[in-house]
């Protein structure tokens, strides 16, 4: 994938859409609307302007995604912008109770089986252990997209197989 470093902020928002497992859209506190997606994980993919076709388990893992976090507040750690525009940020769920308990994206959806864990810029040795661990835990309990029949084809894959050059879904709202 190619990256443009952006300025490193952390930010409050609202999440207001969400496109497949990976991908928000997020209003922040100063009015900013902007697609997201989570650092570290990917997600089966669903079809957009990029992909012509649904991946399997694609729409279960964002509608998995959509149904936690839509409509709730989120802290998203700003990191990069990729090829879609789209920032790539670490992003947590907000506690309302307890700020020392928010809940990181990434690893709750490789640890629910719902993406598989990504090795991305500026990873640290620890960070990548840690998502692979949970992604062979989840493998080994069979969670989400684990305990689906089938072969696992990852989602870089998928996007390269199915690729939209046409842009059949032109929906401006999907980034």
């Amino acid at each position: 994938m190619k990256y443009s470093i952006i300025p490193n902020e952390t930010k409050i928002g609202v999440v207001k859409a969400v496109h497949d497992g990976d991908s928000i859209k997020v209003k922040f506190e100063d009015g900013e609307v902007s697609w997201v997606r989570l650092y570290g994980c990917d997600a089966p993919e669903v079809v957009s302007n990029h992909v012509s076709t649904n991946q399997p388990y694609g729409k279960e893992a964002g509608d998995f995604l959509r149904d936690f976090i839509k409509g709730n507040r989120v802290q998203v750690e700003t990191l990069f912008r990729d090829q879609y525009n789209r920032m790539i940020c670490k992003v947590k769920l907000i506690n309302e109770v307890d700020r020392n308990d928010d809940l990181n994206l990434t690893w709750f959806l490789i640890s629910k089986g719902m993406a598989w864990w990504l090795s991305e810029p500026g990873q640290t040795p620890e960070e990548r252990e840690q998502l692979k661990k949970l992604h062979e835990s989840a493998k080994m309990q069979d969670r989400g997209l684990w305990g689906q029949p089938g072969r696992k084809i990852r989602p870089s894959t998928w996007r390269g197989r199915n690729h939209n050059p046409a842009g059949l879904v032109n929906d401006p709202e999907l980034w």
